[in-house]
């Protein structure tokens, strides 16, 4: 997820952190993806605290943040195959943070 001011989406940032978090061995969400050129339009400043009052972005993060839960919950619980080794390393009695192999 990224929002900038500008009129640029922060596409190409976002693709440069998740390369270096894969790089490190990581666990990222790879979709779904929210960029927001123009942050500003989307929000009501004048509201306090800010709101954000553009109706397809405020979708748009609900399913963000939504498939954003689910992938935690996998995590902890090991629901899936496919993050079991990272759930075996959070569940067990060392350290709490994963190690380098």
């Amino acid at each position: 997820m990224g929002a900038t001011a500008g009129r640029s989406p922060t596409f190409l940032a976002q693709a440069q952190v998740r390369e270096a978090l894969v790089y490190a061995d990581s666990s990222t969400l790879a979709q779904p993806e929210l960029s927001l050129s123009r942050a500003g339009v989307a929000c009501d400043a004048a509201l306090q605290p800010v709101r954000l009052t553009d109706s397809d972005t405020r979708n748009a993060l609900h399913e963000l943040l939504d498939a954003f839960a689910q992938w935690v919950r996998e995590i902890c619980t090991g629901a899936t195959g496919r993050h079991a080794a990272l759930h075996a390393r959070l569940s067990s009695n060392e350290e709490r943070v994963p190690h380098a192999s």
